[in-house]
């Protein structure tokens, strides 16, 4: 097992140390100016855009699944899930989140397991598809990357012709940053859309208008606009939020 600390994440508080603050807290961090709700709407848009590429029966991965809002998500579709994340403290908040809608809606179809990524303990081409959220990116922009491996590692996991979606944020490269390692290792790259700029008059907008219950919400709204009306590869600076999806070969 590869330590966070010295691979992954290497400033700031550790993934187990955020564990501790519960909810969105826990598994969103706070920058660009939006609060964690938002950011939370953007990545459910991301989500819902991803059903499109989990139509196939069988076991999905919630790679990096922190708290489990998303584990529960997929369930709530009608996925097995399985659940993987680099830290127990994220596994037992994981956990709990999903015992507490158990007891509210029946049994979850979910299991979860505890990796570094580069190693995902399933078989040769028995997975469905995989989900990522806000995680790949502290296996790549980090002094010691190991992006391309666990790229390879994914690859190896799925079934042919099955997806990885991955929802990025708060990245200021290019695209290809991003897809070209995963394209190295096999994989074709399906799509590749912006879903948040982070810029100045939308930090006053929301600050302004919006009521804190329909953030989410917003968020929802503002991630579809920007996917259907606005291009990732148009040239830009500035923090930014991507949805990349990736296809193993039949």
């Amino acid at each position: 097992m590869v330590a966070e600390r010295t691979r992954f994440h290497n400033v700031g508080l550790t993934w187990a140390e955020r564990a501790a603050f519960g909810g969105l807290q826990a598994v969103v961090s706070l920058g660009g100016g939006r609060p964690a709700e938002f950011l939370h709407g953007v990545h459910r848009h991301a989500a819902a855009r991803a059903l499109r590429y989990f139509r196939s029966p069988g076991w999905l991965i919630d790679f990096g699944c922190g708290n489990g809002r998303f584990v529960h998500y997929f369930t709530s579709k009608g996925h097995h899930v399985l659940g993987t994340e680099i830290t127990f403290e994220m596994i037992l908040s994981a956990k709990r989140l999903i015992l507490s809608t158990k007891r509210k809606s029946g049994d979850v179809n979910c299991h979860f397991v505890v990796t570094d990524g580069i190693a995902i303990p399933v078989a040769n081409n028995s997975i469905c598809g995989i989900w990522c959220c806000a995680v790949l990116r502290y296996s790549l922009l980090v002094d010691n990357p190991c992006y391309r491996e666990i790229g390879a590692e994914m690859f190896r996991v799925l079934r042919p012709g099955a997806h990885v979606v991955n929802c990025e944020t708060y990245v200021d490269v290019d695209p290809e940053r991003f897809t070209d390692p995963f394209e190295e290792v096999g994989f074709k790259t399906r799509q590749v859309l912006v879903l948040n700029r982070y810029r100045l008059f939308e930090r006053f907008w929301w600050k302004q208008i919006l009521l804190t219950r329909w953030v989410s919400d917003v968020g929802v709204l503002c991630a579809a606009l920007r996917a259907n009306f606005d291009s990732a590869w148009r040239p830009s600076r500035g923090l930014r939020d991507y949805l990349f999806v990736w296809q193993k070969p039949e």
